[in-house]
């Protein structure tokens, strides 16, 4: 359903904060709280029903089960409501939460790899210090996969929708409506679309070169299995 164990768990304990009467507050349960649970298995089983359903829906109409189970959700959706649980609201409030958390602790380890120092041209770990496990120091570079995903993403659908129509517009203009000219204009601009987004997406993802604690390759061997290389 798109959220992860934390989430569900932060909806939950939003239940009782919100309707638990003064008894239940001091138990940590509450009635809001036992029927978010049955919606949240409900809304996991409903997805799971539709995820296999694609083959049946082109053919027929909807499995039995998947509308007895979404008819099932609306009207748990509707009794949740009636107690005064607001689904949106503690939804969106659980995802900044999370995505919050989540940041706090990508910054908490990027901390925690920042115990090296140079020596010369040499990455060292600095005195009465370690890397984390599964880390060693060395001068390299950092990328933000995320914001070099985001960049090509954005960069691809303007070249899609904008970049090529141009290229084709071009090559049929410069050729004179010619199949060929048309075809080139498709070819370059099929290209730009796909390649330059990409690249650009590359070197904004690109951090500075800099000495710290980096992971370890893991490798393969039939005498070890699958280890961290501890060769560096």
């Amino acid at each position: 359903a798109g959220l992860d164990d934390a989430a569900f768990q932060c909806m939950l304990d939003a239940a009782c904060a919100a309707n638990a009467t003064a008894g239940e507050a001091a138990s940590g349960t509450c009635a809001a709280q036992a029927r978010l649970r049955v919606v949240l298995d409900v809304k996991e089983l409903k997805e799971h029903l539709r995820a296999g359903e694609r083959w049946w829906k082109f053919w027929k109409a909807k499995k039995p089960s998947v509308i007895k189970w979404t008819q099932r959700y609306g009207e748990l959706r509707a009794e949740l409501k009636h107690m005064g649980y607001r689904w949106t609201s503690t939804k969106k409030g659980c995802k900044k939460l999370m995505a919050k958390r989540s940041e706090e602790i990508r910054r908490r380890v990027l901390e925690e790899m920042q115990v090296t120092e140079m020596r010369g041209k040499v990455c060292y770990e600095q005195p009465g210090k370690m890397c984390p496990e599964g880390t060693y120091p060395t001068q390299k570079r950092r990328y933000d996969v995320k914001k070099g995903a985001a960049v090509a993403s954005v960069g691809i659908l303007i070249g899609k929708f904008v970049v090529q129509p141009l290229c084709i517009m071009a090559g049929t203009a410069l050729s004179g409506g010619n199949p060929v000219g048309v075809a080139a204009g498709y070819i370059v601009g099929g290209a730009a679309w796909f390649i330059i987004p990409q690249v650009i997406a590359y070197f904004v993802a690109r951090g500075p070169l800099e000495c710290s604690c980096f992971d370890r390759a893991c490798q393969f061997d039939e005498a070890k299995g699958c280890h961290l290389d501890d060769s560096v």
